[in-house]
């Protein structure tokens, strides 16, 4: 058995076991370390202000920095006992290293350094830190099912009332928010267009339809369905900015209506001025059949009146006889 003494530590070679004894407060740490696993020696001489470092390379790993406080690092002083012991220590590793090149082999496992209170408590953190991530891994997951399921509710409900489940429909989410505008939709009054708003400091739905502009505001303690004729909407303007979109809206009666954040807003705006558009149009009355043919019929009578073909007497009388059939 050989013994080497450093400072607040000791190397027993031991057969071919290397004994690694580190003196703390309280506790010594001891570490056994086959002669097998030493690949290398480093070595850094004393200086003016600093004492010898030893260290072991073990199994060829990349070696650490070359501290005092590196778990394979033994600090000798400068002092007459460490030096020879240091010298002792040197040329018996260098032998053994010499030795375990020619041997080959692969690694051999050692007894690996107990973590520092430092190493300990990055190690506690890590681990939190990845419970932390896990747990929101799974709350995530939780809550992507949820909106899942109820959007395949609302798809449902959706196709069941009549009204195309599109994107921007069903990406509004709240069952309880799609069961108030599907009761307050009108027979067949259909869904153009639906996005999200804020409006008088209240997140709420704003939904498109061929005739009106429905506003949908409920959350746990109040419901409100607030709607607007497209013909009352006299003016929109979308005003763009980098922070926020504003859609305001004027009416017939001088009132104003500021829809803030709103999503999409240019493609939204763009739809409301389409509807607007169309619910504008003066309707057309269509004729039926039977008093079409006999307009016609009018049409060509003026012409042969006209062309000399039938005289007044005959003109009136022809008239006469198709206006009885309106």
């Amino acid at each position: 058995m050989e013994t080497y003494n450093a400072h607040f530590a000791e190397v027993v070679i031991d057969g071919d076991v290397l004994i690694l004894t580190r003196k703390n407060i309280g506790k010594n740490e001891v570490r056994r370390i086959p002669l097998a696993a030493v690949t290398d020696v480093r070595f850094t001489p004393a200086k003016m202000l600093s004492p010898t470092l030893l260290q072991l390379v073990l199994n060829d790993e990349p070696p650490a920095d070359l501290g005092q406080n590196e778990p394979n690092t033994v600090v000798f002083t400068k002092s007459k006992k460490h030096t020879e012991a240091l010298e002792r220590l040197h040329a018996r590793l260098q032998a053994v290293v010499e030795h375990n090149r020619q041997a080959g082999g692969g690694p051999v496992a050692y007894d690996a350094p107990r973590p520092s209170p430092s190493q300990q408590m990055k190690e506690a953190n890590r681990r939190f830190v990845d419970s932390f991530e896990r747990l929101g891994q799974e709350q995530a997951a939780k809550e992507q099912r949820e909106r899942e399921q109820a959007d395949a509710v609302i798809h449902e409900e959706l196709t069941a009332a009549g009204i195309t489940p599109t994107p921007s429909l069903v990406s509004l989410g709240g069952l309880p928010e799609f069961r108030m505008l599907l009761q307050a939709l009108r027979p067949g009054e259909s869904v153009l267009h639906a996005t999200l708003a804020v409006f008088r400091e209240n997140a709420l739905r704003v939904v498109l339809t061929e005739s009106r502009l429905i506003l949908v505001d409920k959350d746990l303690f109040t419901s409100q369905l607030n709607d607007f004729p497209l013909t009352a909407i006299v003016t929109t303007n979308l005003e763009e900015n980098w922070l926020t979109d504003v859609l305001t809206l004027r009416l017939h009666s001088g009132e104003s209506i500021d829809l803030h954040a709103i999503d999409e807003g240019p493609a939204f705006a763009a739809a409301l001025r389409d509807a607007i558009h169309q619910a504008n149009k003066p309707q057309v009355q269509e004729i039926p059949v039977g008093q079409q043919d006999v307009l016609d019929q009018l049409a060509k009578l003026g012409d042969l009146h006209k062309a000399g073909i039938l005289t007044d007497e005959e003109f009136a009388a022809k008239k006469a006889e198709l206006l009885s059939r309106l």
